[in-house]
């Protein structure tokens, strides 16, 4: 994945073995627009024997939250673009339980946010919450008043806001002594 990444931008964040996020940015004056990158880097991945769900949109949360969901249903596209004005709808959708999915954390930082807590979600859960939608449409304020910051965080990846900027992957700096 981190190889494919790299073929598009060196603004690049690895999410353990199981994803990247690229900073896709720019990359419509060569290829076009959304729909045309998503196509190449499927193109790419083909190329490679990879199985990848790609996801574009508007914001990194957003996208990995397609991925994951499109990745639980099978046969669907392996290529979606959620435009910015559309993003609450497509999320809306999607099952509460792609938040489980998601890569927690990486080698050295956690994604997308240090302090989450596993309790809350469980918390959300046996509310009867089922979907990103559902959660993302509860008052803040109660929310908040009965789960602290923890179920607005998770309330605020439902919605698909970034919780943090994109922290681009370093290479590995090869040393040799001779």
């Amino acid at each position: 994945l981190v190889a494919l990444a790299q073929i598009f931008s060196p603004r690049y964040e690895r999410h353990g073995s199981q994803g990247v996020s690229i900073d896709v940015s720019g990359l419509g004056r060569l290829f076009g627009g959304a729909r045309a990158i998503g196509d190449e880097i499927r193109r790419q991945a083909d190329a490679r024997d990879l199985r990848v769900q790609i996801a574009l949109a508007s914001t990194r949360t957003t996208a990995m939250l397609l991925a994951v969901g499109r990745a639980l249903t099978v046969g669907v596209e392996r290529v979606v673009v959620a435009p910015a004005t559309t993003v609450a709808a497509v999320l809306a959708s999607l099952p509460l339980s792609v938040l489980d999915k998601i890569p927690r954390e990486d080698a050295d930082r956690p994604w997308p946010h240090p302090a989450f807590d596993d309790a809350a979600l469980a918390t959300i859960k046996s509310w009867g919450i089922s979907t990103l939608g559902a959660l993302a449409a509860l008052p803040s304020a109660g929310v908040s008043a009965r789960l602290g910051r923890h179920g607005l965080w998770w309330q605020a990846v439902a919605r698909g806001e970034d919780l943090r900027p994109l922290v681009p992957t370093r290479p590995d700096e090869p040393f040799d002594a001779a």
